[in-house]
């Protein structure tokens, strides 16, 4: 299965944003984490 580098670049963006989201402690950040990912039509 062939990655594609687009996935790869918003996979890393997502990893970034939920370790920022893990470092803040945060719930508002992780739920706006969760709708992005959602309003991308990602599913985890």
């Amino acid at each position: 299965m062939p990655i594609n580098p687009l996935f790869l670049t918003q996979f890393v963006r997502i990893l970034f944003t939920f370790a920022l989201a893990l470092k803040t402690k945060t719930q508002s950040k992780l739920w706006v984490f969760f709708t992005a990912f959602k309003l991308q039509g990602i599913k985890p």
